[in-house]
């Protein structure tokens, strides 16, 4: 058993470790068989899937989705809803990636099969859902953009020497239940070949893809079954809340005051004259700057030269749009201005700059930049280094992964990473009541040679159980590193937050003071 899996790695930001997590679009559902049931073992709160249920204890037993007796099956969790073919099944599987969800799709006799470790030799029928409502983009640039890596990761897979070649990239005429674009491509190799088909929808700023992935021979017959299946499905549309500060928020402090801003979002600069603060957003395709003025903006932006195209009050905010290039929120004397780092229109929405605008004070609360990140939908909250990034979605709602010194650029960066997992016995059946059953359970699944100094502690003034993990993790082709980490679980009632700080072995210690500043500020409701 793999003790990594008592909690989501470290390593939960994507290992080709792009600037932003929002680049990864479409990667859950690129991956090969083997990669996603690694994912999945990795992951999850039972190393050894072995169907724990939850304590006599619990008031509420999760109870995974079932289909009826129709087939009708539906995921609560992402808002998905469909009719299983005969004699498949469907189950939601647990990702690495706080904005990707993964549900799966299979048969029987696929299970059966013996395998030899080809690549498509067993069907694999899978929709990831993602949040990329932080990009900002239409489902065009998404499919794009989503192709382009699904060619490059199956040219990947035979060390460059083979290249996929696209059969189909089009926009349906007529939609496939949400689905309105189709992509297959297919790869030929000497000793496999395979064809893959995606399905893709982009609804509210999620991305839905349901790909069909198999050997040639059975391509036709399985992808005839999966469109018959996606046909029937239905996606319950899930808005952005209006106030994003009612899920979480980061709030700045600094000599000129404080003001919120999107978890995803970075803090560019923070001064006592205007403005006074300037935030960056996290798309990459479509940065925005946003900055905060006291009284007026007019040392930036001349307003009497600009031509208001549209005006509306959002929550006492007056949100005005200048052309497409600008948009700017006031209230009091506080002034958020929002522009596109370069060209184009703003994406921003008018709800999260009226909630900025909202947040801010320009009372001073201190000589140095803090940051603060909250969660209402975690109950938690812990101090940030201002070079931190956080990255949640709507899509994956129980973790989080908080990079301390920002997301690495390189698979073999040194850098630490904090993932954050939170569950109870309603909705995650390997969750423990109480610090006994929890160390019961670790030792029965984890292994010794990788674990070690497993215990009861505290943090902060509360109790909790700790351990150490050692193990091997691929960096790159034919590369592995020996990675440290140190998962700390606390209760709060039948609550479980599990915490695993992770880095490079070799550089444990150079990174040991920031694991305690997230833990001297860590509080849990």
């Amino acid at each position: 058993p793999n003790p990594a899996a008592e909690a989501p790695a470290a390593s939960a930001a994507p290992t080709s470790a792009p600037a932003d997590a929002a680049a990864t679009e479409a990667s859950a559902g690129d991956m090969k068989r083997e990669t996603t049931t690694a994912m999945v073992t990795e992951y999850s709160f039972d190393a050894k899937n072995s169907a724990a249920t939850a304590s006599a204890e619990a008031p509420k037993a999760y109870q995974a989705p079932v289909a009826d007796a129709n087939g009708v099956i539906f995921f609560d969790s992402v808002g998905v809803r469909l009719q299983l073919s005969k004699g498949w099944s469907a189950s939601e599987e647990t990702t690495p990636m706080p904005n990707v969800a993964m549900l799966t799709f299979s048969k029987a006799e696929y299970a059966e099969r013996r395998q030899t470790g080809m690549p498509g030799e067993v069907p694999v029928v899978l929709m990831s859902i993602e949040d990329i409502s932080n990009e900002g983009i239409p489902v065009d640039e998404f499919r794009e953009k989503s192709k382009m890596m699904a060619l490059t990761q199956m040219q990947m897979m035979t060390n460059g020497m083979f290249q996929p070649n696209v059969l189909e990239d089009t926009k349906l005429a007529e939609p496939i239940g949400p689905f309105t674009h189709s992509l297959m491509y297919e790869l030929k190799t000497p000793y496999f070949g395979m064809q893959v088909m995606n399905l893709t929808a982009v609804i509210e700023g999620l991305a839905y893809i349901l790909q069909v992935m198999c050997n040639a021979e059975e391509f036709t017959a399985v992808r005839k079954e999966a469109v018959t299946m996606a046909k029937t499905a239905a996606i319950e549309r899930r808005a952005s809340p209006a106030d994003f500060r009612t899920v979480s928020a980061v709030t700045v402090s600094s000599q000129g005051g404080c003001v919120a801003m999107p978890p995803s979002w970075t803090l560019d600069k923070a001064t006592a004259s205007n403005p006074v603060f300037r935030l960056l957003t996290a798309s990459q395709s479509r940065a925005e700057t946003v900055e905060v003025y006291k009284g007026d903006a007019s040392g930036a932006i001349d307003l009497s030269k600009a031509q208001a195209k549209n005006s509306r009050e959002i929550r006492g905010v007056t949100v005005t749009d200048y052309g497409t290039t600008m948009r700017v929120a006031q209230k009091g004397n506080a002034v958020v201005v929002c522009n596109p780092k370069h060209s184009g229109s703003v994406v921003t929405t008018a709800d999260t700059l009226a909630s900025i605008c909202e947040s801010v004070s320009f009372t001073a609360t201190s000589d140095d930049d803090k940051l603060r990140y909250h969660s209402e939908a975690l109950k938690l909250s812990f101090n940030m280094l201002p070079k931190g990034k956080i990255i949640e979605s709507r899509v994956s709602e129980r973790i989080l992964v908080y990079a301390p010194m920002g997301l690495p650029t390189q698979p073999t960066d040194e850098l630490p990473m904090l993932t954050v997992r939170v569950g109870d016995p309603s909705n995650d059946p390997d969750c423990r009541t109480s610090y006994d059953e929890w160390m019961a359970r670790i030792r029965e699944e984890t292994d010794g040679d990788s674990t070690s100094d497993l215990k009861k502690d505290t943090v902060n003034g509360r109790d909790c159980v700790t351990f150490m993990s050692k193990e091997m993790q691929e960096v790159g082709p034919g590369q592995k590193e020996e990675r440290t980490a140190k998962v700390i679980i606390l209760l709060s009632g039948i609550r479980t937050t599990m915490l695993r700080w992770e880095t490079p072995s070799g550089a444990w210690r150079k990174f040991e003071n920031k694991l305690k500043g997230v833990l001297n500020s860590l509080q849990i409701e």
